[in-house]
């Protein structure tokens, strides 16, 4: 009847409203759950302590804010440090370099043991052209260290930008931070790889470049060879175009550790490096 009609649809409403509130509270129940796993139980002397401590990040002073940091970095719980470091971060960008660079040193040493405090504030530490080579130094010493699988695509992309940087020196930087990236982080090797196999050219490139990209290149092939034999083809024909030391060196390790993936060309290899063998450095003899 009519009336029965209408008594199922309000069950069927009523059984659709217990069935979202049920999800609503597992939902909840999760949220508690990692709420849980991060709280972190805190003396009340202890609670004062970082209390009275956080209400100096709003000092004009960096040398007050940075203790503050350090103080939290020591004794309080993440959700603690935040605000506070976004305050520190403010005067890396805004202060003179030598106050800048303390800053940063004193990051660098922290987001090594702590890195989860500073990975969500990744983009504070992109560099400026226009900035000293040692803050740019610092600066991807840090960015190397707080990258996560959240940021790291992001990271990359940067590093591939500063890989084509006039300054050689900070170029064959950016190329090791890739490396230790690429280390900590093993599903970007692949990413890595092929961004550094675009440097490979000498006819373009500085021999320092090439260099720093041949080894970490090889630290990459060892640790998973039989995914990079095509890398390897490419590194034996730069055999014959670069005369840099190091990366001769790391391309003869890699002939001779890997030689049964290429097995087709290691006789030319050693007939080019037979012919050479009197020339070459000690390092690569």
């Amino acid at each position: 009847t009519k009336g029965e009609g209408k008594e199922g649809d309000t069950l069927g409403e009523e059984e659709k409203d217990e069935t979202k509130r049920d999800s609503d509270e597992d939902e909840d129940d999760l949220l508690d759950l990692t709420q849980e796993d991060d709280y972190v139980e805190l003396d009340s002397d202890h609670k004062l302590l970082i209390t009275s401590t956080k209400n100096l990040i709003y000092s004009m002073n960096a040398q007050v804010v940075l203790s503050v940091v350090t103080l939290l970095y020591y004794c309080a719980p993440n959700n603690d440090c935040i605000d506070a470091i976004r305050a520190l971060i403010q005067f890396v960008n805004f202060s003179k370099r030598e106050i800048s660079y303390c800053i940063l040193a004193n990051i660098s040493t922290m987001a090594s043991e702590r890195s989860e405090l500073f990975a969500g504030f990744y983009k504070d530490f992109y560099i400026k052209s226009i900035e000293a080579g040692f803050l740019k130094e610092l600066k991807l010493d840090i960015l190397s260290k707080i990258a996560t699988e959240g940021n790291i695509g992001h990271i990359l992309h940067e590093f591939e930008a500063y890989a084509k940087d006039p300054d050689i020196k900070f170029r064959c930087s950016t190329i090791e931070a890739m490396g230790r990236c690429s280390s900590m982080i093993p599903d970007v090797a692949e990413k890595t790889m092929t961004s550094l196999m675009t440097l490979l050219s000498p006819a373009n490139q500085s021999p320092d470049v090439v260099a720093s990209s041949v080894i970490v290149i090889r630290q990459i092939i060892q640790r998973n060879p039989s995914n990079y034999e095509k890398s390897m083809l490419k590194l034996l024909k730069l055999l014959q175009k670069t005369n840099v030391p190091a990366a001769r060196c790391a391309i003869v390790w890699i002939i001779g550790e890997y030689r049964e993936y290429i097995s087709d060309y290691v006789p030319d290899a050693l007939r080019i490096l037979a012919k050479k063998f009197i020339h070459e450095a000690n390092e690569v003899k």
